[in-house]
């Protein structure tokens, strides 16, 4: 008597040969893991369309996002979104920092070597007339200004002291006086 499981293969009784009970054992084993492999394909393949469509989906979002914004430079007729500080005199005489401020987020000018400055700041950390977080830069309605923080030997801009703590606007070219070190600053496009 035999009877059948998967494929149809008889299974093997007192009679069979070892090679038939082996060739048994191995058609079914071949069987369960083609049974098992398709399971896993039609998982991959539907967390692949799942994948597909989630990608598709951020892509649109994201072109929506970047129709729907533009850029600080863009926001008013010529308007631009980097400074550019050049010292022009000082212990840092010949250097030149590249600054974006953005709104509620300042670039500070000090003497600090700390990563704030040296990042998106003004490092003049030789000049020893600098306090440690002199001032920062910042931007409102496309608009920059330079706040002095209470610096300890002030800030001048055309020959005024900066007051501390009120936001002095920037013109393109502008030239300011702090610790020994004078800055020229001018408005750049990235």
């Amino acid at each position: 008597m035999t009877s059948t499981l998967l494929n149809d293969v008889p299974f093997p009784t007192g009679k069979s040969t070892v090679e038939e009970a082996l060739n048994f054992v191995l058609q079914q084993a071949l069987a369960k893991t083609d049974k098992k492999a398709e399971m896993a394909l039609k998982v991959l393949r539907q967390e692949l369309e799942d994948g597909v469509r989630e990608l598709y989906s951020c892509h649109e979002q994201m072109m929506e996002n970047c129709e729907n914004s533009k850029p600080l430079a863009e926001d008013k007729k010529g308007a631009k979104d980097m400074l550019k500080i050049d010292i022009i005199s000082g212990e840092h005489a010949g250097s030149t920092f590249f600054v974006t401020p953005k709104p509620n987020k300042p670039c500070l000018l000090g003497r600090s070597k700390g990563k704030k400055f040296k990042q998106n700041g003004v490092s003049l950390c030789h000049d020893l007339e600098v306090s440690t977080t002199h001032g920062k830069f910042t931007v409102e309605n496309g608009t920059f200004y330079f706040i002095d923080t209470g610096s300890s030997n002030g800030t001048l801009i055309r020959d005024e002291d900066v007051r501390v703590d009120v936001p002095y606007p920037l013109e393109d070219g502008i030239e300011m006086k702090v610790g020994q070190s004078i800055l020229k600053v001018t408005f750049v496009s990235q």
